[in-house]
């Protein structure tokens, strides 16, 4: 999850996962739902029970990844993928155009990549 981008199947399968032990569904039954599941996904803070959405959690791992590659120099990971992909400037981002003999991990890396370019460099 950490380093690969989860298709939507999975997701809902995760997501799916974690409401029915919150509700304390199985599959012979069924609770009913007093609650939405977007509330119970709000912060603490804001009334509901602080529980991460698979999707985002998948983003923020992704970024997490992307971040590393960026800025951890010392990493033998980190410089094998920036030399095999040719990162190079962060502000020159033809780098981050999808190409069709990228990996599928470099891909969902990438995804990660522009999750923290666009905020910080954007």
């Amino acid at each position: 999850m950490s380093s690969i981008k989860l298709p939507e199947s999975k997701v809902k399968a995760l997501d799916r996962v974690s409401r029915d032990f919150i509700w304390g569904s199985t599959s012979e039954t069924r609770k009913q739902h007093l609650i939405g599941w977007d509330r119970v996904c709000l912060p603490k803070a804001e009334g509901g029970l602080g529980i991460r959405k698979a999707s985002l959690m998948n983003r923020a791992l992704l970024a997490k990844v992307g971040w590393r590659l960026l800025y951890d120099e010392t990493s033998l990971w980190a410089r094998v993928m920036r030399s095999k992909y040719r990162v190079g400037d962060i502000h020159d981002s033809t780098w981050t155009v999808g190409k069709s003999n990228w990996s599928s991990t470099w891909r969902s890396i990438v995804v990660g990549l522009r999750e923290v370019i666009k905020p910080v460099h954007g």
